[in-house]
Protein backbone atom coordinates (compact mmCIF):
# COMPACT_ATOMS: atom_id res chain seq x y z
CA UNK A 1 0.00 0.00 0.00
CA UNK A 2 0.86 3.73 -0.90
CA UNK A 3 0.26 6.83 1.01
CA UNK A 4 -0.19 10.04 0.06
CA UNK A 5 0.01 13.19 1.72
CA UNK A 6 -2.58 15.80 0.85
CA UNK A 7 -1.62 18.69 2.59
CA UNK A 8 -5.17 18.15 4.91
CA UNK A 9 -4.30 17.03 8.05
CA UNK A 10 -7.92 15.31 7.89
CA UNK A 11 -7.57 13.59 4.39
CA UNK A 12 -4.76 10.67 3.02
CA UNK A 13 -4.71 8.59 -0.37
CA UNK A 14 -4.25 5.32 -0.37
CA UNK A 15 -2.80 3.14 -3.30
CA UNK A 16 -3.36 -0.59 -3.12
CA UNK A 17 -4.31 -3.67 -5.03
CA UNK A 18 -7.33 -5.93 -4.69
CA UNK A 19 -5.82 -9.62 -4.77
CA UNK A 20 -8.60 -11.89 -5.71
CA UNK A 21 -9.06 -15.50 -7.46
CA UNK A 22 -11.46 -16.02 -10.31
CA UNK A 23 -13.69 -18.90 -9.02
CA UNK A 24 -15.14 -20.40 -12.10
CA UNK A 25 -11.02 -21.00 -13.61
CA UNK A 26 -9.30 -20.79 -10.00
CA UNK A 27 -6.83 -18.13 -11.79
CA UNK A 28 -5.61 -15.37 -9.33
CA UNK A 29 -5.88 -11.50 -10.58
CA UNK A 30 -4.47 -8.35 -8.98
CA UNK A 31 -6.81 -5.01 -9.75
CA UNK A 32 -5.58 -1.31 -8.34
CA UNK A 33 -8.00 0.44 -6.27
CA UNK A 34 -7.64 4.26 -5.03
CA UNK A 35 -9.36 5.20 -1.58
CA UNK A 36 -9.90 8.86 -0.06
CA UNK A 37 -10.27 8.96 3.47
CA UNK A 38 -11.32 11.80 5.55
CA UNK A 39 -10.63 10.91 9.19
CA UNK A 40 -11.68 13.24 12.25
CA UNK A 41 -11.35 12.05 15.74
CA UNK A 42 -9.39 8.45 15.00
CA UNK A 43 -12.85 7.81 12.98
CA UNK A 44 -12.92 7.33 9.20
CA UNK A 45 -15.90 10.10 8.84
CA UNK A 46 -15.88 9.70 5.14
CA UNK A 47 -14.65 7.38 2.01
CA UNK A 48 -14.66 7.51 -1.26
CA UNK A 49 -12.95 4.29 -3.45
CA UNK A 50 -11.94 4.19 -7.41
CA UNK A 51 -11.97 0.66 -8.88
CA UNK A 52 -9.77 -0.04 -12.08
CA UNK A 53 -13.49 -1.18 -13.26
CA UNK A 54 -11.95 -2.29 -16.63
CA UNK A 55 -9.66 -4.38 -14.74
CA UNK A 56 -12.22 -6.30 -12.76
CA UNK A 57 -14.27 -6.78 -16.18
CA UNK A 58 -10.70 -8.13 -17.31
CA UNK A 59 -10.61 -10.24 -14.99
CA UNK A 60 -13.87 -11.76 -14.66
CA UNK A 61 -13.72 -12.54 -18.73
CA UNK A 62 -10.44 -13.68 -18.78
CA UNK A 63 -10.83 -16.25 -16.10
Amino acid sequence: MLVHDTGDPEVIVAEFGYDGRVTASGRAFRVANIQVLRVRDGLIAETRDYHDHPGFARALRDG
